[in-house]
C-alpha cells in the first residue's frame, strides 16, 4: 500500500462537473429501503395494535414504527443535486443534463457564480420524470459539456444518477464502457450513482472503473446525502487522481492474479483515487520458475506509476522491484507479512461476494449462500486478531442471517457493492 499523509489543509482543485440525471418514468416511484423482515415485523405490530385498540395507521407513522419513504426517487435526486450545486465555489464549472428516451442539456456548462448557482438550482427543482432510459446519450452529453472547459488542473467529471437499465440508444455495456474509457484518456472521469434496485450494477461499476471515478449503490433514502457528501469530500481532499500502474516484469516472472480485480488495458491498470491521509493496497500474485539453486536475490522488474497530485500536476514514478529469496519459515517472520495476509484474506472475501452476486443473478440463491458460508469459514480460520477481519466476519454473518428475508435484487446488489468497496480500498483504510 502507498500512503500519502497530509498534515496541512489542502486547497482543493477546482471542479468542472456535469450533473447527468435520469428523468425516466420510473424515477417517479418511491425508493424502497425497508428490509423485508422489518416490513413484516412492522405489519404484524400494526395488525396487533389495530386489533387491540383499533388505532389509525397515522399513530404508527407518528411513533416511528413505520418508516415509509417521504419522497420519490426523482425528488431525492433533485435534493441531492441541489445540495451538490450549493457546495460549488466560484471558479468551478457546472452543467445540467437530463435523459430519458433521449438526452437534453438543460443548462450549458457555465462558470459558477452566485447568480448561476440560483439558475441551476431553479432548473433542477423544475425537473419532471417520464419516458424511457437512454443512459449512454445522457452520459455522452454530459461529457461533451465537461470537455468545453477541460483543464489539466481541474477535476473534470461526469456524475450520472440513474435508477434503471439502459433501454434505448447504445445499450451494450461493453460498448458504453469502451466509450467511457476513451473519454477518460482525454482527462474526463465518470462517477455513477445507482438508485434503488432496477439499475445494472455491473454496467455502472464498469463505467466508474474505466472512467476513473467512483460507483455508489444508493439503496435507501438516508444514503443520498451520505453518498453525495462522500463524492464531494473526495474531490475536495484528493491526494492522487488518474492513477495508472504497470508491472514490467523481468523474464521468468508473470502475473498470476491481480487480487483487487482491476482490469488492465495493454498491461496498464487504472486504480481508484486516493484521498489525503488514506492508502490503497494493490496486491498481485506472481508466478515464476526457479532452477535447482535459485539466486539469493532477484530482480523482479519495474513498477511504473503515473498520477495527478492534489495540485493537478502529473507525476511519474518508476520503482525497481527486488526481492530476497527466502524459505517459507523466514518469510513468515517478516514485519509486513501479517498485513499482506490480512489484505489477501479481505480481497478473497470480496471475490467470494462478487461470485455470490453472480450466482444470485443466475437464479442460484442457495449456491450464493453456500459461497458466503465458505467465506465466513475462511474469515474464522484467519490467524490474526484484526478489526477489519472482525468487521468483515460480523457483516458476513449478518448477511447470512438475513439472506432469506431480503429480496434477491437487494441481496445481489449488496454483495456486488460490498465487493467493489473492498477491492477499491473504500473499506480497507
Amino acid at each position: 500500500g502507498v500512503k500519502k499523509a497530509v498534515n496541512k489543509a489542502i486547497k482543493r482543485q477546482k471542479l468542472n462537473l456535469s450533473l447527468v440525471i435520469d428523468v425516466s418514468g420510473s424515477m417517479q416511484e418511491f425508493i424502497s429501503y425497508q428490509p423485508l423482515a422489518e416490513i413484516n415485523s412492522t405489519l404484524q405490530t400494526q395488525m396487533a395494535m389495530r386489533a387491540m385498540i383499533g388505532s389509525p395507521f397515522q399513530q404508527f407513522q407518528e411513533s416511528g414504527i413505520s418508516r415509509q419513504p417521504s419522497m420519490s426517487k426523482m425528488e431525492l435526486v433533485k435534493k441531492a443535486a441541489i445540495k451538490a450545486v450549493e457546495s460549488l465555489k466560484e471558479g468551478d464549472f457546472v452543467s445540467l443534463v437530463v435523459f430519458n428516451s433521449s438526452a437534453s442539456v438543460i443548462k450549458d456548462a457555465t462558470k459558477v457564480t452566485a447568480e448561476s448557482k440560483l439558475e441551476m438550482i431553479r432548473a433542477i427543482s423544475e425537473l419532471r420524470a417520464n419516458g424511457g432510459t437512454n443512459l449512454h446519450s445522457g452520459w455522452l452529453s454530459g461529457a461533451t459539456e465537461v470537455v468545453k472547459n477541460l483543464k489539466d488542473k481541474y477535476i473534470n467529471r461526469v456524475m450520472v444518477l440513474t435508477d434503471g437499465e439502459t433501454m434505448s440508444g447504445v445499450v451494450d455495456p461493453k460498448e458504453i464502457s469502451k466509450d467511457v474509457a476513451a473519454i477518460y484518456k482525454s482527462g474526463v472521469s465518470t462517477s455513477t450513482f445507482g438508485v434503488g434496485n432496477r439499475f445494472n450494477e455491473t454496467l455502472l461499476q464498469s463505467m466508474s472503473d474505466t472512467g476513473g471515478g467512483n460507483f455508489y449503490y444508493i439503496k435507501d433514502e438516508k444514503e443520498f446525502d451520505q453518498m453525495f457528501s462522500e463524492e464531494f469530500t473526495g474531490m475536495a481532499n484528493v491526494a492522487a487522481t488518474e492513477i495508472t500502474l504497470q508491472l514490467k516484469l523481468a523474464e521468468g516472472f508473470k502475473i498470476a492474479e491481480q487480487m483487487n480485480s482491476y482490469e488492465a488495458t495493454d498491461g496498464i491498470y487504472k486504480l481508484s483515487n486516493v484521498l489525503s491521509g488514506n492508502k490503497l493496497s494493490v496486491l498481485f500474485k506472481l508466478d515464476t520458475e526457479f532452477g535447482a539453486k535459485p539466486a539469493s536475490h532477484v530482480i523482479l522488474g519495474e513498477l511504473a506509476i503515473e498520477y495527478k497530485d492534489e495540485n493537478g500536476n502529473k507525476v511519474n514514478q518508476v520503482i525497481q522491484l527486488e526481492a530476497d529469496v527466502l524459505s517459507q519459515k523466514k518469510w513468515e517472520k517478516l514485519d509486513f507479512v501479517q498485513e499482506v495476509k490480512i489484505q489477501e484474506t479481505l480481497l478473497m472475501i470480496a471475490k467470494n461476494k462478487a461470485e455470490a452476486s453472480a450466482a444470485i443473478a443466475a437464479g442460484n440463491l442457495e449456491g450464493a449462500k453456500g459461497i458466503l458460508r465458505s467465506a465466513s469459514g475462511m474469515l474464522g480460520a484467519c490467524e490474526y486478531a484484526d478489526a477489519r477481519i472482525s468487521a468483515s466476519m460480523n457483516s458476513l454473518n449478518t448477511t447470512l442471517s438475513t439472506a432469506d428475508t431480503l429480496d434477491s435484487e437487494s441481496f445481489k446488489k449488496n454483495m456486488h457493492y460490498e465487493a467493489y468497496k473492498t477491492r477499491t480500498g473504500k473499506d480497507l483504510s
